[in-house]
């Protein structure tokens, strides 16, 4: 486990995953470069509780090159460069989550995008990039002063996002399984998207929503600002107020020689926020007491097991391995199997998919 890290003024990513599921928390990404977050190939870890923040003055020097350039998000995740991934099972999709973090764009508090100098402009662009068939999941964090906040970037990501109204228009609509390998963008609090870039007519991008597709698609923009904006215990909440100082956190200047990103009184930020799990996580993993814990429900082997792979039968969600104090030591996502090292002897808790069974490793 990755923890109570900060990277200041990278001249690259503040912080990158190639695949893995090493799991992380308490991480600040400070004025660097190019992107605060960035994860690739087939990385499934979480993490939870982090900070990125951006100051106009760094940004990629890259970002205007006419070989292509690379301009600087808070969250770019792809899962490998040709974005092929997962359909036949041979390549793994980047499906990690990120929980509670607190993202600070180049626009500064008080301001709008298009008071923004033309450099600054071109090289600063979204809260979170999402391409080339990746499933990450943001929840339960804040995005405050980008051009734009979330870039679904082509089709197989599209498909992802699991919104009716958008795998209509992408081709073919099937070509992955929707309800397992999906993208999450919930109960964030977004600020400032009224001010942010916006593109004429319905093209590419709102203030709030951006995304491209393939070449013949019929996707219009409305259907991601749609799924960004549905309804229901996890919504989103955006701009539920104007975007100044005093009205989310409390200093959360990038000049200042004393930040401070606590919530100001009154913050929409403490409406159903909560800063000590995840909401969508213990949906996925929590034990809910000894009443859950049933015999055999999915025909887990071999069980016992001296660690190794332990096979579940069919394709989860999710699972998570707990010891017996309700500890998660263990988990993964859309697979069928776990590889289990360094686990001690003795009785373990396996939840797959909502069902809870004993494990025992010898």
């Amino acid at each position: 486990e990755l923890k109570n890290i900060q990277v200041s003024f990278s001249g690259d990513d503040s912080f990158e995953w190639f695949g893995g599921s090493v799991n992380s928390s308490n991480l600040i990404a400070w004025k660097g470069t190019d992107d605060d977050f960035d994860t690739d190939n087939g990385y499934s870890g979480l993490s939870q509780f982090g900070i990125g923040v951006r100051d106009s003055a760094y940004y990629d020097l890259t970002y205007a090159l006419s070989s292509g350039g690379s301009t600087s998000e808070g969250f770019e995740s792809d899962t490998e460069s040709t974005g092929t991934a997962d359909v036949s099972g041979t390549k793994g999709y980047t499906n990690c989550v990120f929980s509670n973090y607190t993202m600070i764009g180049p626009v500064p508090i008080g301001s709008k995008y298009s008071d923004m100098n033309a450099v600054t402009k071109a090289a600063f662009r979204r809260g979170a990039r999402i391409r080339r068939n990746s499933a990450q999941r943001i929840v339960n964090s804040i995005f405050m002063g980008y051009r734009n906040f979330a870039m679904i970037d082509g089709d197989s990501s599209i498909r992802n996002t699991n919104w009716p109204a958008a795998l209509l228009t992408v081709s073919p609509s099937t070509a992955v399984d929707v309800k397992t390998k999906q993208i999450m963008f919930t109960n964030n609090l977004i600020v400032n998207t009224t001010a942010a870039f916006n593109t004429a007519g319905d093209t590419t991008a709102n203030g709030l929503a951006e995304v491209t597709r393939g070449t013949g698609s019929a996707l219009k923009l409305v259907a991601i600002d749609a799924w960004l904006r549905q309804s229901g215990l996890l919504a989103n909440k955006i701009d539920p107020v104007a975007f100044t100082a005093g009205t989310v956190l409390v200093n959360p200047l990038s000049a200042s020689t004393t930040p401070n990103f606590r919530p100001v009184a009154g913050s929409p930020a403490l409406s159903g926020a909560n800063f000590t799990d995840n909401p969508v996580l213990a949906n996925l993993f929590l034990l809910n007491a000894e009443k859950d814990i049933k015999e055999a429900q999915l025909p887990i082997y071999p069980n016992p097991i001296s660690n190794g792979t332990l096979f579940f039968g069919k394709e989860v969600v999710s699972y998570g391995i707990f010891d017996m104090s309700g500890r998660l030591i263990a988990h993964g996502f859309d697979t069928d199997h776990a590889t289990l090292t360094g686990l001690a002897k003795g009785f373990y808790l396996i939840k797959l998919d909502g069902q809870v069974q004993k494990l025992i490793v010898q």
